[in-house]
């Protein structure tokens, strides 16, 4: 779900406004706390990074590791970013891209026809 904290009075106004117009699968999603304890009630605080009064390292700290394990992998990016298609290879008509086509599909193109259920 979507957690808004530390919300204030005028967004809980606004929200319950406009309930009655969203629907029941967006209201589902959307959740709204005033403090970090309902928010708590929701999510695990072993989740939560310290910033946000959880247990789990800062956002900070949690960044700075994800940016050194993509310097670690930094030659593999680089590798695939060579990698490209050879279009001589590919399976169907020339000049077609569709994927009907590229699967051998083309025949069936157009044979459908419309179920009505009343």
């Amino acid at each position: 779900g979507i957690h808004y904290l530390n919300t204030n009075a005028v967004l809980d106004k606004l929200v319950a406004f406009t309930k009655p117009f969203l629907r029941s699968n967006i209201l589902d999603v959307l959740q709204l706390h005033s403090n970090l304890e309902t928010f708590f009630k929701s999510v695990p605080r072993e989740i939560v990074p310290k910033d946000y009064g959880g247990d789990e390292p800062t956002l900070k700290e949690m960044n700075d590791v994800n940016l050194r394990k993509i310097e670690d992998y930094r030659e593999f990016f680089q590798e695939e970013q060579k990698i490209r298609v050879d279009e001589s290879k590919r399976v169907g008509k020339k000049g077609k891209s569709s994927a009907s086509t590229v699967n051998g599909l083309d025949s069936a193109k157009g044979s459908f026809k419309k179920l009505s259920i009343d």
